[in-house]
């Protein structure tokens, strides 16, 4: 069965975007789930292939803070002072706090809904998990320390999250991948997948028939991916980014690998 909340990451231009929202469409059409696909502010893809939520900060700060005091007066003079800008500024886990909360709110109040997050890359997924172990640790009591202590209890639910981290055909990006791997295995216990996207597959009987440059791109991958069979969960095809259908029909197959 699917899980209730899917992160897509890995470095800029690996195809977060592309594959979350392939997925998406796949969990609704072949799985009959009702999904979500939300990404943070500044960070949107083009042209999505199934409906996007975009969050902003303030408009989930200032929702967070109101429900919070009671107050929609209050929050909005909160979330525009300059103390609230300066500990945004101050602590990048703090924003990554107040999106976590306001995706756990939303699954919260649909118990049939599933959320795929189109994540920040590498470096920002992990500030955002362990933001909420530091919060934890720093708060001993209080709003704030309730909020976290329900963010980790359900994030190490079993089944409930997994993240699929997607690396480019390249040594030095798998590694990367491998590492964000470990490193998110130590803090939670939710799934982590690791996926190389973007992989030029060609018939060894057609090698003559392509440029050098690019038979050597090829037999490159090739090796990547044999020498990093047993650490991977998938490897996916390259397909251009201008034809969003065919970018469907050639992953359809392929996607189950994210559940």
């Amino acid at each position: 069965m699917p899980k209730r909340l899917y992160f897509f990451s890995g470095k800029g231009g690996v195809g977060k975007s592309t594959l979350s929202l392939c997925f998406a469409r796949y969990l609704n059409e072949c799985h009959q789930q009702k999904v979500q696909v939300i990404s943070f502010e500044g960070t949107s893809p083009c042209n999505p292939c199934f409906p996007l939520t975009i969050l902003e900060l303030n408009d989930c700060a200032h929702e967070y803070i109101a429900n919070k005091l009671g107050s929609k007066i209050v929050s909005k003079w909160v979330i525009h002072s300059a103390f609230f800008k300066a500990l945004i500024n101050m602590i990048p886990g703090f924003s990554y706090l107040i999106y976590l909360g306001k995706i756990l709110k939303l699954l919260d109040s649909d118990p049939k809904l599933t959320i795929i997050v189109d994540a920040p890359a590498t470096g920002h997924l992990l500030t955002m998990f362990d933001s909420i172990k530091n919060f934890q640790n720093i708060f001993k009591a209080g709003l704030l320390y309730n909020d976290t202590l329900k963010m980790n209890q359900l994030l190490n639910s079993k089944d409930f999250a997994q993240v699929n981290i997607l690396s480019l055909p390249q040594k030095i990006s798998v590694i990367e991948a491998k590492e964000l791997a470990e490193k998110l295995s130590q803090l939670y216990q939710f799934s982590v997948k690791t996926f190389i996207n973007y992989t030029l597959a060609l018939d060894k009987d057609s090698y003559g028939e392509v440029p050098p440059q690019l038979l050597q791109k090829i037999q490159f991958e090739s090796t990547i991916i044999e020498e990093e069979t047993q650490n991977l969960d998938g490897v996916l095809p390259f397909v251009p980014e201008s034809q969003q259908e065919n970018q469907y029909r050639e992953f359809k197959n392929k996607l189950e690998v994210f559940i």
